[in-house]
């Protein structure tokens, strides 16, 4: 992921896009698709599809990040019951 941002940073973001693509897939694969740190990436990847001009695509990558926080981040209800 260093290296697409470094490319990001240097305003490659077609290099960059496909570095964050394929770090994504090395997340998802070593971490399942519902971690936080896939989260973050795709967060990242949604940046760089900004960049491009990849607007609807971006938004959907952002609704996947923010449905993966949330699930990560919700508290089960009974676990906030008292007896």
């Amino acid at each position: 992921m260093a290296l697409a941002n470094l490319d990001q940073d240097r305003g490659e973001f077609a290099a960059a896009e496909a570095g964050q693509r394929q770090a994504l897939d090395i997340l998802r694969g070593q971490l399942g698709g519902e971690d936080p740190k896939v989260a973050d990436a795709l967060n990242e990847l949604s940046a760089t599809l900004i960049a491009r001009a990849k607007y609807p695509e971006a938004e959907s990558v952002l609704r996947e990040a923010l449905a993966i926080h949330r699930k990560a981040t919700a508290t089960p209800t009974r676990a906030l019951q008292t007896t």
